[in-house]
């Protein structure tokens, strides 16, 4: 019959499931974000800390061999790898040993570098989250901008220079989420 990906958000919970191919068309969910960083004790201090997510897995002895040298391309890779659940997304952090990052200039800020520029995360109340953050001296891109639509957004910077937004939609309804300890997984039919 097909498989289907299913969500329990809390125990006792209903079932919440989707069917991952419907009219011969797959259908796909976003699972996770992945980036590099210089220090991930610093970033896991930044998101868990600061931003509040949760940490979901740190492997504090560096994944290397064969295995490690085919996912990322290059060969003798040592690499770090932790991972947090921020506003329900799973962001994975990798911190390379060897070979070292090349460092990331002004990539993420710079509209004109092809690449992705930034997760956004839907929120309540965009100025009090300004204002929490700038206690904690985050720097910001530039001050909250309302939209055409309505909308409330700014972009501000993690301790590594990647670019992230806090977007309040229109109405301050921002999205909802599962609880933090949903289980995702997949049901074969």
């Amino acid at each position: 019959m097909g498989s289907r990906i299913c969500r329990v958000f809390a125990e006792g919970d209903e079932v919440q499931c989707i069917d991952l191919v419907v009219g011969g068309v797959a259908r796909m969910e976003l699972h996770h974000l992945g980036a590099v960083v210089r220090d991930v004790d610093a970033t896991l201090t930044f998101y868990c800390d600061v931003l509040g997510a949760e940490l979901l897995w740190d492997d504090k002895a560096p994944q290397e061999g064969e295995q490690t040298d085919t996912i990322f391309g290059l060969p003798e890779t040592q690499v770090r790898v932790v991972g947090v659940r921020l506003y329900g997304t799973i962001i994975e952090f990798f911190q390379f040993l060897h070979p070292e990052p090349e460092p990331l200039g002004n990539a993420s800020t710079n509209f004109t570098t092809i690449g992705w520029k930034h997760p956004a995360f839907a929120v309540a109340d965009v100025d009090a989250e300004v204002k929490r953050l700038t206690k904690a001296g985050v720097r910001f891109v530039f001050p909250v901008q309302v939209l055409p639509n309505g909308d409330r957004m700014v972009y501000f910077l993690d301790n590594d220079g990647l670019m992230l937004e806090f977007i309040q939609p229109a109405g301050g309804a921002a999205v909802e989420h599962g609880e933090q300890d949903e289980e995702i997984f997949i049901e074969e039919q």
